[in-house]
């Protein structure tokens, strides 16, 4: 896994802009870009790890190999095998791996360069479907963000994907991110249904409540029989009040700080229709 740390400013795009100071950038843009040497490595090492077993039934099943070479591939059982244990052979409708990614295009363009310049001194024109290269995409994208935790903003410890049983006395309600200290550092996250993905950001006993206390004060805003507004005017509102963005304008994603500040403006602005529980 790729361990990186909460940072606000990564995504200069997106960030609140207005509250960070030269010092701040700097040192979040020395992070990015460090995150980014990670990411990068993780990819490298994929590459390494295709060169390491492509064409590996050329070897282990070269006796195979060589009786249909004989042939002229008029034989072609090693042939249709061989498209279904490799990953690089994306040009043909079954070599196409449901998981295709971008690690199996460039294998791909290379099995096809080194093989023509080894051959002829040329390349053949190479065309892949634009349908297969948007899903290889979307692809790379999960594989990478798969492959990314954070790192606890509490002891700089590594965040764990877990079975939540080890936190509610042997029951299970799925996994979540716990700190690699737990219990000694009790911060941890749940994680979305069907997937790996947080729900918001690793939080202490104390953050954990503070959430919750907010919760209950934020959803009688939208839910229930006496609603004051949409859900979506609320989350607009939180918004609004908290000064972020989009993407972070979720409960789970908030601080200690930003939780008082939401209840703080709810019971500004609503005090005679919403009750703290």
């Amino acid at each position: 896994m790729i361990h990186i740390q909460k940072s606000e400013t990564a995504d200069t795009r997106t960030c609140d802009w207005s509250k960070v100071t030269e010092d701040k950038l700097l040192e979040s843009s020395k992070q990015h870009i460090g995150d980014i040497e990670k990411g990068l490595d993780f990819f490298c090492n994929k590459l390494k790890e295709a060169s390491k077993i492509h064409d590996f039934d050329k070897i282990t099943e070269i006796k195979w190999f060589h009786e249909d070479f004989k042939t002229g591939f008029k034989k072609t059982g090693w042939w249709d095998n061989h498209r279904k244990v490799n990953r690089h052979h994306i040009d043909k409708s079954d070599g196409v791996p449901e998981d295709v990614n971008l690690i199996d295009v460039i294998d791909h363009i290379t099995d096809c360069v080194m093989a023509g310049m080894a051959r002829s001194g040329s390349v053949y024109e190479l065309k892949l479907d634009n349908n297969l290269l948007q899903k290889a995409f979307s692809n790379t994208v999960e594989l990478l963000k798969n492959n990314v935790t954070l790192t606890c903003p509490y002891c700089n410890g590594k965040a764990e994907l877990k079975d939540s049983a080890i936190i509610y006395n042997g029951k299970s309600f799925g996994n979540v991110y716990v700190c690699e200290n737990y219990p000694g550092c009790d911060a941890f996250v749940g994680v979305h249904r069907d997937t790996n993905k947080p729900l918001g950001t690793l939080a202490n006993w104390e953050l954990r409540n503070k959430r919750k206390e907010v919760h209950s004060l934020f959803d009688q805003l939208w839910k229930g029989e006496n609603r004051i507004m949409s859900r979506a005017k609320a989350y607009k509102k939180m918004q609004k009040w908290l000064n972020i963005k989009t993407e972070r304008a979720h409960i789970a994603m908030l601080t200690f700080a930003e939780c008082n500040q939401l209840i703080k403006e709810i019971l500004r602005n609503f005090k005679d229709k919403v009750k703290l529980t």
